[in-house]
């Protein structure tokens, strides 16, 4: 009800977030008891509920109808659960994100049609909105069962952006869906902005966090020659991107990406114990994983531990082990 009917914008914001947590917690207790996701969850009242909302919202506030659709994260989600399994958190969002994208397909897709940017970029608080709102509608089309036409849409996106955040936002979009496109507007991009900096740095997050990622593409990422163990940024834009922010591809089962990360910090350590500290920050819920996550994550801390690390790395190591 609030969140439909409330004045004041951060009241809706938050009584969605409310809402959606409650609806992600109970998501994830039915996956885990091997359940249908929405078993006992009345969705269609929320997608209805939605839909009354939107449409006005996004025309009055789109920035605050961004931010409305903007799920829980599932680092969020990890505190709000005793034992954690990465896998059910990233499943029970993507169901539910799907979920709303099919439902209201249409309306997303008038919306990124209306809101296209025309020109060069403009920064100021109505154009910002405009943007967010876009590149929300974008991901929900890319989201639906059929995301055929969406991937094509961020493709000439990006094909057509006049500024960096249409472009980043198309490629981003392309990258998290797996869409055909990606690979040569990932080509496209690096070739026009090899020489900056900054820019090749969120070229490696984007892929670095995409779902479809593997252990062999962060290890190509860290192998090409722009990668640098020794350049911090470069470092956070592919191994602390992986590991903090790609917790499906981080916490695969078969412990991957516990023993790729150890290894790298291990490596790391040499020159830039810092940084490797920092690193291991990746593994502080580890305790709480699921049992055979948590074993396998605990191999491989013993693992690193057979190295001489340094001071900053060693302590750090320490307390993760003696918790």
């Amino acid at each position: 009800f609030l969140m439909q009917h409330d004045n004041n914008g951060f009241n809706r914001w938050l009584s969605a977030q409310s809402l959606f947590e409650r609806v992600l917690l109970a998501m994830m207790s039915n996956i885990n008891a091997q359940k249908d996701a929405f078993d006992s969850i009345k969705i269609d009242n929320i997608l209805t509920a939605l839909a009354e909302l939107l449409p006005d919202l996004s025309e009055q506030d789109p920035a605050l109808a961004a931010k409305l659709l903007s799920l829980p994260s599932e680092n969020y989600l990890a505190e709000k659960t005793p034992i954690i399994n990465p896998q059910v958190i990233y499943e029970a969002r993507k169901t539910l994100q799907g979920e709303v994208a099919n439902a209201l397909e249409c309306f997303f897709s008038e919306q990124y049609a209306q809101t296209a940017t025309q020109g060069e970029y403009v920064y100021h608080t109505q154009a910002i909105a405009a943007r967010a709102w876009r590149e929300i509608c974008l991901q929900y089309l890319l989201l639906a069962v059929d995301n055929k036409t969406p991937q094509k849409l961020a493709a000439q996106q990006y094909q057509q952006a006049q500024h960096m955040s249409d472009r980043m936002s198309a490629l981003r979009g392309l990258v998290s869906s797996n869409a055909p496109q990606a690979a040569e507007c990932l080509q496209d991009f690096y070739q026009r902005f090899e020489q900056e900096a900054l820019v090749i740095d969120s070229w490696f997050a984007v892929q670095a966090t995409s779902p479809y990622a593997t252990i062999d593409t962060i290890a190509a990422l860290c192998a090409h020659p722009a990668f640098s163990m020794t350049n911090p940024n470069r470092v956070r834009s592919v191994l602390a991107q992986f590991a903090n922010a790609n917790s499906v591809v981080f916490h695969q089962q078969n412990g991957s990406g516990y023993r790729f990360l150890s290894q790298k910090i291990a490596e790391l350590d040499a020159f830039n114990p810092q940084i490797a500290s920092r690193l291991l920050g990746a593994f502080s819920r580890y305790s709480r994983l699921e049992a055979v996550r948590q074993e396998q994550a605990q191999h491989a801390l013993q693992q690193l531990a057979q190295h001489t690390l340094s001071n900053d790395t060693f302590e750090t190591l320490n307390r993760l082990l003696n918790r």
